[in-house]
Order: C-alpha cells, then structure tokens, then sequence
C-alpha cells in the first residue's frame, strides 16, 4: 500500500506522509477509539459480507474482523470507513437509513437523504 499511495501521491506533484507507516494497526485503532472518534463502515470486500455494512467500528467490530484474518484499520482495502464524531466535530454525523449495493467483489452502503 505504501508504493500505492507514494504513486498516487506522485502523480499529483505532492509528496506522500505516512507517519503511521509500520504501527501496530490494533493499537492504532484503539487509540482512534478512545480519542472519541467514531466511524462506520461504509464499503467492504463482499468476503467479509454484507452484516459489516453500516457498523459502527468498535471493539466489537475490530474482533471480529481479526478473527476474519483483516487488519482492523483495513490497510489491505478490505473496508473502508466515514468518520462520524470526533473531538474536532461541532456534533456528530447522524446518518440515514441505507441500502447495499454490490460492485464486483465490493459491498458499498447507499445511504437516502431526504431532502
């Protein structure tokens, strides 16, 4: 991932940071956790599932997802997440209800708003 994104980087004239580079990926979760952020899973590899789609990462999460064998920071692309609530937020994202879609091998939330 870190030739992936020094590449994308590249391409665009800047240069890629990555100070978390080779950190214990579990720690860095429950760091994220404990600081008060908050993120739900909006996509993921439909070999994890469709149940995984709207979960709000936590412990419980972050267990099951190792026990699928998948980095619970997903550095593999096995998921991606939106945060929801964190320290800087002014409160936090109240998300609708949503449906799932299926790409390929992807899994993505939709989610309705109202208007």
């Amino acid at each position: 991932m870190r030739l992936f994104n020094e590449k994308v980087c590249a391409a665009v004239g800047l240069q890629a940071l990555l100070p978390l580079w080779q950190e214990d990926r579990l720690v860095l979760a429950r760091q994220m956790l404990a600081s008060g952020m908050s993120c739900v899973i909006t996509s993921c590899q439909t070999s994890l599932g469709e149940e995984f789609i709207g979960r709000e990462l936590d412990e419980e999460v972050i267990a099951d997802l190792i026990a699928r064998g998948v980095c619970p920071c997903g550095e593999n692309g096995e998921f991606h997440t939106v945060v929801t609530d964190c320290p800087l937020f002014e409160k936090p994202l109240d998300l609708p209800s949503h449906r799932v879609l299926r790409h390929g091998d992807y899994l993505f939330a939709e989610w309705t708003i109202d208007e």
